[in-house]
């Protein structure tokens, strides 16, 4: 079962490996979110962390993607939405293949321990992000929508629908519509770059040199790169950085349901487990929830009629 000392380990396993892949490949990424955060202010992973987020520049993602099949060992993998239907992120996840983890998230995650990379993309102007911004925010609202966990095959009304949802999901495809919109200028020069993939996507416009080559800093005994300007960064995500947070929110925020750091499972060792958990899980679609995720998209396709 999950454990947070066996969890971390493997993580940094996995982080070696993408640190070593960077490195013969020349590279750029940057240590992002909480992992910079914590790289800065705990010279490693904040104590009550319990995963690792990496930003990269569109044009060295891409680039890993392409290499993905070459570069990396065999006990590792580059999952994505574009080769695997069941990978329902906006983001990529370098995946430990010997590792098993069941995650409540929406959906339902299952698969190897991972670390989060996001793509960090060029935007000319100010005035084109907010544009994107608010298309990416519409898209945002068709993936909180369509991409619902799984209900048990027992509760059939609820599962038809939950079939019938992810059907038009995939068929939609807003996760490509997404990369399309937001990687225009993969290969430009721009005065700006924005993490669209952050909770908060009106945070994630920097100036090109709060980023700029980057800077070494120790995090858990290895040296890894974080923004040049951390200290901007940081201030616009987090405010006060440096200040810790009372110890009522000191709390891990994932929410693994099983974990077995050391091995794969089989399918069918899988089945009896997952069953477990959708049976134990509250699947309620209320009508009021979906009222209130429809009324979401009609004022957001109203305000982007403006």
């Amino acid at each position: 079962m999950y454990t947070q000392e066996l969890h971390n380990k493997k993580l940094l396993e996995i982080l070696d490996e993408f640190l070593r892949v960077c490195k013969e490949n020349q590279l750029t990424y940057y240590l992002a979110y909480g992992t910079c955060l914590g790289a800065v202010r705990h010279k490693g992973m904040i104590p009550w962390d319990d995963d690792i987020d990496v930003l990269m520049p569109r044009k060295d993602l891409e680039k890993l993607y392409d290499l993905r099949h070459k570069v990396f060992g065999k006990d590792f993998k580059l999952a994505s939405y574009r080769d695997d239907a069941n990978h329902l992120y906006c983001m990529m996840k370098l995946e430990s293949l010997t590792s098993m983890v069941i995650e409540h998230v929406n959906p339902i995650y299952v698969g190897g321990v991972y670390i989060d990379l996001f793509p960090l993309d060029n935007v000319e102007s100010e005035e084109e992000d907010a544009v994107w911004t608010q298309k990416v925010c519409a898209m945002n609202y068709e993936y909180d929508i369509y991409s619902v966990c799984p209900p048990p095959k027992t509760y059939w009304i609820k599962y038809l629908r939950y079939k019938f949802r992810r059907r038009k999901w995939l068929r939609s495809n807003p996760l490509q519509k997404w990369d399309n919109l937001i990687m225009q200028h993969k290969d430009a020069l721009t005065d700006y770059v924005k993490d669209y993939h952050n909770s908060w996507p009106q945070r994630g416009l920097f100036k090109r040199e709060v980023f700029g080559d980057g800077i070494e800093m120790d995090f858990e005994g290895r040296i890894c790169v974080v923004p040049a300007d951390y200290d901007t960064y940081l201030r616009i995500s987090y405010g006060n950085y440096m200040q810790l947070p009372p110890k009522e929110r000191r709390v891990l925020k994932h929410s693994y349901l099983f974990e077995d750091s050391t091995r794969r499972l089989s399918q069918e060792e899988l089945q009896p487990i997952i069953a477990k958990i959708q049976a134990e899980c509250d699947y309620h679609f209320s009508l009021s929830w979906e009222f209130n995720m429809i009324l979401k998209k009609i004022k957001r396709i109203l305000h982007l009629k403006k």
